[in-house]
Formats: C-alpha cells, structure tokens, sequence
C-alpha cells in the first residue's frame, strides 16, 4: 500500500472550491441569446391508446412559441432498431413517455402550458418485467416490429416483443452441470452502472449545436442527426 499515491489522505477534490462558493456553472445557468424553455408533457399510464390530445389552452398564453406532438414529427429513432418516437405517436409504451412538448420563452412559462395540456388515454395491460414480456401470451408492445429499420446483426422476432434475441453457445452445458457437485440456480438482479462518469460536451454542426451530459457523444450525435433528417425529409 505504500506505493499507493492518496491511500489514507485527505486530497481536495478539483472541482469543490467554485462549488461551495457558488462560481460553479450547471445546466441552468447557460444562458443563450434568444434561448427558449421546453417542458415535456408524459404519460401517466405504462401502455395506453392516445385518444386525445388537447392543447388549445397552452395556445391561449402569448409566451407560448410552440406545442409539439408526435402527429407532427412522424419518425423514429434508436441505435439497433428505430422503434421509438421522439414522441409517442397513437400510442405510448412506458409511464413517462412524452406525448407533447411545450415550447415557451421562459420556463415557468413552458411548464405552465406542460400543464393545460389535456390527454385523454385508454389503458391497455401493461408488462412489468422482461420475464413478463417474453411470455407467448404477454400484450404486445410493437405490433410493426418486422418493420422497423435496423441494423445488420439485429434479430427481432415479430409477434412478440423479442426486439433481438443472441444465442450463445460455448462448450456441453448439460455435462457440466452433471459433474458439478453444486448447482445453483436463481434470479439476481443488478443495478446499471457505469464504468466512467458522465461529462459535458459542446458541438457545433453549422447551425445546430447541442449539450449533453453524456459520454456516448458520437452516437447521441448520430441520433440526432438521423431523427432531423428523417424529420425534414417528411415536408
């Protein structure tokens, strides 16, 4: 342990001084000309049919520039598979899943219209587990999965909500386990976690810069860039 730089220090962390005297920046505090506030609009329900979004009382407020729902971005993203609207579209599929964005100049502003936004839903039986989901007789979530765009080495399995499914065979499992003296079998679950933090990161594509907080920057990238054109290529 001696050759160990730090072990049983006290060692200042970089960042804690602009922190605790509040010269720290965060999220909130970039500030562009001209910046507009966006708050979502999600559902209440994990699977339900959209019957109805109403959205004339946001409109009513003059500080409200836009209201967004799927109808009018008719496309979808994913990295795999594109099976997901940027927002829901006749359906939605998890609790939280947007249905509409409300765009304002200030955020108080967007998240009082986020608000007037009324949608009426009717419930569909839901699926709580990816055992649940793999049943023969679970609800099924993408009834078009054999149409979705996707990559080369992407399996889906239409008629159920299988989106790839790996087969990984190495060696005769079944005489392994006759030798064994113990066999333990059961359900462990684990906590997702990240080998790295995240951390900002700022770019400019001619007319279009965005932040995001996360270190797959390439690909969230990649996303954006597929989900626009695919946008624009609509009108």
């Amino acid at each position: 342990m001696k050759n160990f730089r730090g072990v049983g220090e006290s060692v200042p962390r970089k960042e804690a001084y602009g922190k605790v005297t509040g010269a720290a920046k965060y999220t909130n505090d970039f500030i562009r000309p001209g910046m507009l506030h966006a708050k979502m609009v999600t559902s209440p329900y994990a699977h339900a049919r959209i019957k109805s979004i109403d959205t004339s009382a946001a409109w009513e407020n003059p500080e409200i520039r836009a209201v967004i729902t799927g109808r009018f971005c008719p496309v979808l993203t994913g990295e795999e598979i594109r099976d997901r609207p940027p927002i829901a579209v006749e359906k939605v599929r998890y609790y939280g899943e947007v249905v509409a964005v409300v765009v304002a100049d200030t955020e108080y502003e967007a998240k009082r219209g986020a608000e007037s936004v009324r949608v009426e839903y009717d419930p569909l039986p839901v699926v709580n587990s990816p055992s649940e989901a793999v049943q023969s007789d679970a609800p099924l979530l993408h009834a078009n999965l054999a149409d979705y765009e996707r990559t080369a080495e992407v399996y889906p399995e239409p008629g159920t909500n299988i989106a790839h499914r790996t087969r990984i065979r190495k060696g005769n499992m079944e005489k392994g386990w006759s030798e064994s003296e113990v066999v333990v079998e059961s359900f462990f679950f684990v906590s997702p976690v990240r080998s790295c933090g995240d951390g900002n990161a700022l770019c400019d594509c001619r007319n279009f810069a965005r932040r995001t907080n996360t270190n797959r920057f390439f690909h969230t990238r990649a996303v954006y860039g597929e989900t626009i054109i695919e946008y624009l290529l609509q009108y």
